[in-house]
């Protein structure tokens, strides 16, 4: 008797075979995201690489373009941001 299934009551070759399609699909988008997680990893790495010790592309200062100098070349390097050009409170408790 030849009915298709395997006796057993396991599974059938159809079914065996859907299986398998499946697995491949999942091992295949799985490599793949792991493919793509590493070459943004090391993209992001070579770009802080670049740029390690100088000012981002795009990135002013009251319209003053910094991008690619480093610290020495910075225009605003040498000005305090906390400086008293303004008022001033004084903190007592």
């Amino acid at each position: 008797m030849n009915d298709g299934s395997n006796g057993g009551g396991g599974l059938s070759t159809r079914s065996r075979w859907r299986a398998a399609e499946i697995r491949s699909v999942v091992a295949i988008v799985a490599v793949s995201m792991c493919v793509g997680v590493g070459g943004l990893a090391l993209g992001l790495s070579a770009y802080s690489r670049h740029y390690a010790g100088r000012i981002y592309p795009g990135a002013s200062v009251y319209g003053v373009d910094l991008g690619g100098l480093n610290a020495d070349q910075n225009p605003w390097a040498d000005r305090n941001p906390w400086a008293d050009d303004g008022p001033s409170w004084e903190l007592w408790w």
